[in-house]
């Protein structure tokens, strides 16, 4: 079996099939082998599946031009200067969050609302809750889930 790793689209039925081709060459002996072989294929199979890109929220490394047109409204803004949170924490979010269904309006108008929380890289838990415009992606309000703060924000 070859396999361009560059260009391959691998489902689990695929990976699983490699790794009984690979068990298969160690024979009945090793055991040992055999179950260093399945566990770093399982791993390898998860990490495959997870970390391919194929995010619906957008690609891995969070950067602005990955999660498309993006507005700050004001409050967003002020809460996230007080909250010590930045744009690319916020993309961040945006992009690898997972969606809070309990928080989330997909009936909203004039645009469905989505609330994605995620651990940034200083630790903090997160929560965007973004406006999915059909032009842009308005950022409603940035919150600290963990933490209290003293916002001033009008």
């Amino acid at each position: 079996m070859s396999i361009d790793w560059q260009t391959s689209d691998m489902n689990s039925r695929q990976i699983s099939q490699i790794i009984r081709m690979l068990l298969g060459r160690f024979g009945r002996k090793n055991k040992f082998l055999k179950l260093v072989v399945l566990a770093v294929g399982l791993a390898g199979g998860y990490l495959f599946q997870n970390y391919s890109g194929q995010n619906p929220v957008g690609q891995q490394s969070g950067s602005k031009e990955e999660v498309g047109q993006v507005h700050f409204t004001h409050h967003a803004k002020c809460r996230m200067g007080c909250r010590k949170i930045d744009r690319e924490e916020v993309f961040d979010v945006l992009k690898n969050g997972q969606v809070n269904a309990r928080k989330s309006d997909a009936q909203s108008k004039p645009c469905p609302t989505q609330s994605l929380e995620k651990r940034s890289r200083d630790q903090q838990l997160i929560r965007v809750v973004v406006a999915n415009c059909p032009q842009t992606r308005k950022i409603i309000t940035v919150i600290d889930l963990e933490n209290k703060y003293q916002c001033n924000c009008r």
